[in-house]
């Protein structure tokens, strides 16, 4: 199956689990609070059940060498996103600039990892999920709040999202492994992580009118440094690695192509910030990748 139509199937997919989302919130089936306490479940539960399970595999020291290179360059390029949202938007942006930097790469960029590149690389992208994980616990959350809440180690650290990332490495550099009724528990709810995003995203595009969605011109804006410029500015930092690695670069390349992360929407409501604007730009972003991500890799493919 070709790229476009794995990321056709993926969007799709996410706009169904959004019109549930929508029509439960219309209905008044599921409310904020209710959305609130299920992004809660997702942050805490089912994302690091995920990443738990992606270092469930044997050691190897080239593995683990591969994993330091991928760590070291997921910091690299987020860094360039931050620079590139810092440059382009202003100190009061703070919506658009978490829009640029953070990007779903879980629930698009894993099954396009999947099916492109192979489950082995899944591995290196939960290396970029983790370092997604220290920058979202730290500047993205002091972002959002605009520095009312004050950038802490401790939370990035000591998150259940990194703590999960401390156990899988201990299962990935010992002769652990997970016994099979925990495995399949923990796959039970990873598997509920992307229709609980999606539901939650729904809910809050039902509290404005859906045409807002095509109407902002910031919400184009950060889409096109979000789907473009970051992809585009990936492709070159990934050149300083050789060809060697080609694995890596195109799983970081993919991850970072991404559309806006569902987390704009969920940390807009967590620290009371536009979470209808949030989510607008997701839904945007997320149209807009369908054209935006085979665009890239075919770019990518004749500079590489």
């Amino acid at each position: 199956m070709s790229s476009t139509l794995i990321l056709l199937r993926q969007i799709l997919i996410m706009f169904l689990l959004m019109i549930a989302g929508y029509c439960l919130r219309k209905k008044q089936l599921l409310s904020l609070e209710g959305a609130s306490s299920l992004s809660n479940l997702m942050l805490y539960i089912c994302g690091p059940a995920i990443m738990i399970l992606s270092f469930d595999t044997s050691f190897s020291y080239l593995r683990l060498q591969n994993m330091g290179i991928a760590f070291l360059f997921s910091v690299l390029i987020t860094l360039v996103s931050i620079f590139l949202a810092k440059l382009f938007m202003s100190s009061e942006q703070t919506l658009e600039q978490f829009g640029i930097v953070f990007c779903n790469s879980g629930f698009i960029g894993l099954p396009l990892v999947q099916n492109i590149l192979g489950t082995e690389c899944v591995f290196y992208l939960t290396i970029y999920m983790a370092v997604f994980t220290l920058f979202v616990w730290t500047y993205g959350i002091y972002l959002i709040s605009k520095g009312k809440t004050k950038i802490k180690l401790s939370k990035a650290f000591l998150n259940p999202a990194m703590f999960s990332v401390f156990i899988g490495f201990f299962l990935f550099c010992t002769p652990f492994t997970l016994p099979d009724i925990v495995h399949e528990t923990f796959q039970l709810l990873g598997d509920c992580n992307t229709p609980l995003g999606m539901i939650v995203l729904g809910s809050y595009l039902a509290n404005s009118s859906s045409v807002h969605i095509f109407t902002s011109k910031e919400g184009y804006k950060v889409s096109f440094f979000r789907l473009i410029v970051v992809p585009l500015c990936t492709v070159f930092v990934m050149m300083l690695l050789p060809m060697q690695y080609y694995d890596i670069r195109m799983t970081l390349l993919i991850a970072n192509s991404t559309p806006v992360g569902v987390m704009l929407a969920m940390f807009s409501q967590m620290y009371a910030g536009d979470f209808e604007y949030g989510a607008r730009i997701v839904s945007l972003s997320t149209l807009l990748s369908l054209v935006s991500i085979p665009l890239v890799l075919s770019i990518t493919r004749l500079l590489w």
